[in-house]
């Protein structure tokens, strides 16, 4: 938790990313506005709209929040909720049979990826939303924790959700995940046919809500709705280049932004020269670019894997009614909530096409979070070894990338006076 805290705090003082005004601007006039969505495009009128009725709590504490915090005291929500995750990650490997798998989360943080979670943006609220899931992860059983915890995590991971969804479309990636969590819950006070009954209609009634609001149009401005388009995954992407070669390239996209180079987006930050350290920039760069290429294939892997447990045992109890007795109920849980948690990375891995260091960040740490959660509770005698060299080049990489970014760019802040984006 301490390194933790020392990378993110590297960051802090970073000048103020031009998004994490566009947030405010977007998502925290409620109040102002009374009620009315501008939208960040003033052209667009057809995109002006009422704050639907289930969003007025989010949308109201985000106004007051924006009318109470300045631009730099809002980073504190953002490091708070990545400390938080960290900390729940952790405890919850350390409590599993391999405890040595909470030094993955660490590679949330490798290269400059400290840079992105610390803005005060959209990935934020999906943090939040993900810390009231990783709380109920690590309640083990649900129904001999108090009532009040268990109402007040049921309360929590509900409005969470409504946070997560209300800040921005890809939190429905996550609702799911969310939502069997609450079930898990609520389905200990009340009948199972009665849980099923209250979680099913407010589950479609949010991703309805969120589809419509999130819709975007801007009516006479096909440049700006194509534009919108682009940054999205398309079936034509295919058409001039084979499969592997889109992965390939898409990979190589994602795991640029964490590394040490000359020039970065947008000069979001200054760039570092390769000679500096004496030419060891490329080595760590190597090692920044293989913790992430493995953790992106453990992701898929874990995804797959987890999916077809959760389909096989399901069939098993619903569709054959395999006596229950023989069916580890704590180990199909475990799966289906792996399986929750990494289609959702998945899916925003392949969708993302603008693949900005922002996303990619986010995307990187929530798959730390997952890798962390499934390999705690595998035992793996037969691949010890890849395992154990994968956690320690996961740790060299963090604590090298942690002194760097306090050498270079924390004791360097005349570099880092002004963004242009």
């Amino acid at each position: 938790m301490f390194f933790s805290f020392i990378s993110l705090s590297v960051w802090y003082c970073m000048p103020i990313y031009p998004d994490e005004i566009a947030f405010r601007m977007q998502l925290g006039r409620y109040i102002q506005d009374h009620a009315v969505v501008e939208g960040l495009y003033s052209l667009c009128d057809s995109n002006v709209r009422m704050t639907p009725v289930i969003f007025i709590i989010p949308a109201w504490l985000l106004s007051w929040v924006d009318m109470h915090y300045s631009p730099v005291e809002m980073r504190w929500f953002p490091f708070a909720a990545v400390l938080t995750a960290i900390l729940l990650t952790v405890r919850y490997a350390v409590q599993g049979f391999a405890p040595y798998a909470a030094v993955i989360v660490t590679s949330s943080l490798a290269g400059v990826a400290g840079s992105g979670l610390i803005l005060a943006r959209y990935e934020y609220i999906q943090t939040i939303n993900l810390i009231c899931c990783l709380g109920a992860i690590n309640l083990r059983h649900p129904p001999g924790a108090q009532t009040s915890v268990r109402h007040g995590l049921f309360a929590l991971l509900l409005l969470s959700g409504l946070f997560s969804i209300y800040a921005h479309i890809q939190g429905l990636l996550f609702l799911p995940l969310t939502f069997y969590l609450a079930y898990r819950i609520v389905n200990t006070g009340c009948r199972k046919p009665l849980a099923e009954l209250l979680m099913l209609p407010l589950f479609g009634i949010m991703v309805l809500v969120a589809t419509r609001f999130h819709h975007a149009t801007c009516t006479g401005f096909p440049e700006i709705e194509r534009f919108w388009a682009d940054m999205t995954f398309a079936r034509s992407d295919f058409d001039s280049i084979a499969v592997t070669e889109w992965i390939k390239g898409k990979v190589g996209k994602y795991i640029r932004p964490f590394l040490y180079n000359e020039k970065y987006d947008v000069d979001y930050l200054p760039g570092i020269g390769m000679d500096y350290l004496q030419g060891t920039l490329p080595i760590l760069n190597f090692g920044i670019t293989v913790v992430l290429s493995i953790s992106l294939m453990l992701t898929a892997y874990v995804g797959v894997s987890s999916t077809l447990v959760a389909i096989r045992v399901g069939v098993k109890k619903y569709l054959l009614r395999v006596d229950a007795n023989t069916i580890s109920k704590h180990a199909y849980e475990h799966a289906l909530i792996i399986m929750l948690f990494a289609l959702p990375v998945v899916f925003l891995f392949v969708y993302d096409r603008a693949q900005n260091f922002y996303r990619s960040f986010f995307i990187n740490f929530v798959a730390a979070i997952l890798s962390t959660l499934w390999l705690s509770r595998k035992t793996l005698p037969y691949a010890r070894i890849p395992v154990i060299l994968y956690l320690i080049l996961c740790g060299t990489v963090a604590f090298s990338s942690l002194a760097v970014n306090s050498w270079w760019f924390k004791g360097a802040p005349q570099k880092t006076e002004k963004i242009v984006r």
